[in-house]
């Protein structure tokens, strides 16, 4: 009975760990079709183009069918046939997150996009097909830096990036959980004892 009682306790007072929203977007509000070249063509408030171009697309534009219906996006391998290396302008510190994207292949049937996503020492590489959705969400442990998206190749047909979250994910309250696991230890022994 001792050891539910501490169970309860440890379960009451250790609180869950939510993750907050850090960044987020779904690429509403830029305006008209627009392409970024770089170096550091700001997209502004939120990305920037380091290398090669990527295409905002608009919907409703010439190009804007390829996100999803009355929604924007961007192509990852841009205009201009060099693939885009697209990145936040604001780094985030070392810590644990949750990535959550919306990504597509090209979408006009040319070959395969690879888009490789890096923030900080995460690196996750993705292989998709002019048709796939790659959609994903993906947690891990990082040293902290810009979140990124790569486009391999140079064909002008890039990956179609539909919208980024990102979480941050507390550690845990470590205190209560210690404090119950060392007094249900101590419960179960003086009952073994007795």
């Amino acid at each position: 009975m001792k050891i539910l009682m501490a169970l309860a306790v440890v379960a009451a007072t250790a609180g869950g760990a939510q993750a907050a929203t850090v960044f987020s977007d779904d690429f509403s509000g830029y305006g008209p079709n627009t392409v970024l070249s770089a170096p550091n063509a700001v997209f502004a408030p939120n990305w920037t183009a380091l290398s090669g171009t990527v295409d905002y697309l608009a919907s409703g534009s010439a190009y804007g069918n390829l996100c999803n219906t009355g929604t924007n996006c961007v192509d990852l391998d841009g205009s201009t046939g060099q693939g885009g290396v697209f990145a936040t302008v604001k780094s985030f510190a070392a810590g644990t997150y949750k990535l959550s994207v919306a990504i597509f292949g090209n979408r006009r049937g040319a070959g395969d996009d690879i888009v490789t996503i890096v923030l900080g020492s995460f690196s996750k590489q993705l292989d998709l097909s002019s048709w796939e959705d790659g959609s994903a969400i993906f947690k891990f442990t990082t040293t902290g830096g810009q979140l990124s998206f790569a486009n391999g190749g140079g064909d002008n047909q890039g990956a179609i990036l539909q919208g980024v979250e990102l979480a941050a994910v507390p550690v845990p309250a470590a205190a209560p959980l210690l404090a119950g696991g060392i007094g249900a230890l101590v419960a179960l022994r003086k009952r073994r004892k007795a």
